[in-house]
């Protein structure tokens, strides 16, 4: 997925998009503005952000609920310690020939 960020301007009250993001969309197609007045931030979407995840991203997130259904809400939001982070380099390096 390549993501690019582009400016666009507002002019006489209406959004103007730049040429690469108009390549993208086909005349007429609806897009949703979600604004967040605290960050002052407008975010313009083609697709609709809040619709479901693909099975396959849905299934992952699920599979890591499951991980960590034992876990605390204090030992899931616990720091790292460099010790652990150490160990964790250790098992995770490629092995070598």
């Amino acid at each position: 997925m390549v993501m690019k960020t582009s400016l666009a301007e507002i002019v006489d009250g209406r959004l103007v998009l730049p040429e690469g993001a108009l390549a993208l969309l086909p005349a007429g197609m609806p897009l949703r503005v979600i604004t967040d007045t605290e960050r002052k931030t407008v975010c313009v979407y083609a697709k609709d952000p809040m619709t479901p995840l693909s099975p396959d991203s849905a299934a992952f997130l699920d599979a890591l609920g499951e991980l960590s259904a034992d876990s605390t809400d204090d030992k899931y939001f616990a720091p790292v310690t460099e010790e652990a982070s150490w160990r964790s380099r250790r098992t995770s390096s490629c092995p070598t020939s």
